[in-house]
């Protein structure tokens, strides 16, 4: 994703585009990790953005659909009854596993949520308002000569 595109200043100054990848998921706990394992190794837990999905508003299930005229009009979205994943990845001789690996759809497990009106939300305090907090009372107490 770009979120600064290059451009030449006025005095003919370049500067470089910035972005990142939003398909990068960083390993570790919540609240900035997407991925992690179980310490006993058995098992991984990927917490993938909706946005990686296709999923445009979870709140609804609605998803980026097929269609657009192609000249810039952006896809229609679709309501879905939930989402199902497969998993793949390489063994030790570099060849594919599937998971499912029967390759019939009915054993693919299918993941749904109840769709909601107000988003669940709870009131905490950052990092920083207790170093800002700690801060100001240094400053408090400083007597200026």
């Amino acid at each position: 994703m770009v979120v600064n595109r290059a451009r030449i200043g006025s005095d003919s100054t370049n500067y470089l585009g910035m972005g990142y990848d939003r398909g990068v998921l960083p390993a570790g706990p919540l609240p900035d990790g997407a991925w992690e394992r179980t310490p006993d190794g058995q098992a991984l837990e990927v917490r993938i953005p909706w946005v990686l999905l296709n999923i445009t508003d979870p709140s609804s299930k609605r998803v980026v659909g097929t269609g657009g005229d192609g000249r810039g009009e952006t896809a229609p979205t679709t309501t879905v009854d939930g989402i199902r994943i497969v998993v793949a990845g390489r063994d030790a001789q570099q060849r594919w596993e599937v998971l499912p690996g029967t390759g019939r759809q009915q054993d693919v497990a299918s993941f749904t949520w109840p769709n909601w009106d107000q988003p669940r939300y709870r009131i905490r305090r950052r990092p920083v308002y207790y170093a800002l907090r700690d801060l100001f009372a240094q400053l408090g107490n400083s007597n200026p000569q």
